[in-house]
């Protein structure tokens, strides 16, 4: 691992992983191409959150051959969100960039956001997240928005948007940065949210950002900040999907979306309707009908199960 610099960095980058060593390779590879303007420095954070393959060694190989200095750090408590806030804590800039291990940032990506806080100016910058796709996507994945942005695919066109709430929830942790000083006001990401082991609970970020608007913090989507998001062959297909949104579902009831109480009959009659009517799409051959459909099924499916568990402690915060 390379030696810190005496020196404070201007940008922090935290890179969360999981058994995932060459994709990673790909993404360090990318932010050591990563230019920078008037002496801007940058700082390269790899949390490893339990990987059994070679990250550790992909780290040490890229950092020996990087501009930047890339530091590894294992937390071994599962849970994306303490991957997150163990970033957050090590990190030594003020300006916090977030990617993840299978997306590829543009040469410009730390630069931009980093000129985006100060230009709008602004607390929270997100970015475009571009697919790269394994092969061919089918049509009715590519026609389907709900579903591209499940995948954690964002483009809100060429003009920046700023301190709108719609920013906090078009800004996704592939492609995000926001100041550090933010974390001592609304606190850090939830251990309640954010991929766990198998369960695919998402949102953390989502979460992070809505807390920071309310809490009077400007946003701001930056169009030139730009990363690209690998799409698996797997990823593509209905069986994967289906669990996605199963989760997203799930997801928006921790984050206080739907209330638990009283129980939502409108909720189970309109999740029903949708699983009729998906059947009765795909019966017809109407298959990109009945996919908006199924899908919205799997999401109100799990919005159900998580208002019937007992109740958590909302707003539940890891340390």
């Amino acid at each position: 691992m390379m030696s810190l610099s005496n020196d404070t960095p201007d940008i922090s980058v935290i890179v969360c992983t999981y058994n995932r060593a060459e994709s990673l390779r790909d993404t360090l590879r990318a932010l050591g191409m990563q230019e920078t303007a008037d002496g801007l420095s940058v700082e390269i954070l790899v949390v490893d959150n339990g990987s059994t393959d070679a990250t550790r060694r992909v780290v040490q190989e890229e950092a020996q051959g990087s501009r930047w200095t890339i530091r590894y750090l294992f937390e071994a408590r599962v849970g994306k969100s303490h991957a997150l806030n163990r970033g957050i804590r090590e990190a030594r800039a003020d300006w916090l960039a977030f990617t993840d291990d299978d997306v590829l940032p543009e040469p410009s990506w730390a630069q931009a956001l980093h000129d985006a806080g100060r230009v709008h100016p602004a607390d929270c910058v997100g970015g475009r997240i571009l697919p790269l796709w394994a092969q061919e996507p089918p049509a009715w994945l590519v026609g389907h928005a709900p579903l591209l942005a499940s995948l954690s695919l964002l483009d809100w066109g060429p003009n920046p948007v700023v301190g709108s709430i719609h920013c906090a929830y078009r800004m996704y942790g592939a492609n995000m940065a926001f100041r550090k000083q933010i974390v001592e006001a609304i606190g850090p990401f939830r251990a309640d949210l954010g991929v766990t082991g198998l369960k695919r609970m998402r949102g953390e970020d989502t979460d992070f950002v809505v807390r920071a608007y309310h809490a009077g913090k400007r946003l701001a989507y930056e169009p030139g900040a730009v990363v690209h998001h690998k799409v698996p062959v797997e990823r593509m297909r209905l069986s994967y999907l289906r669990r996605l949104r199963f989760y997203e579902g799930r997801s928006m009831v921790l984050r206080g979306e739907l209330a638990r109480a009283p129980f939502p009959r409108w909720l189970a009659r309109q999740c029903g309707e949708h699983g009729l009517q998906a059947l009765w799409a795909y019966g017809r051959g109407r298959f990109e009908q009945g996919v908006h459909h199924e899908m919205a099924f799997w999401e109100q499916l799990g919005e159900l199960v998580e208002i019937v568990k007992p109740s958590h402690a909302n707003g539940a915060l890891c340390a």
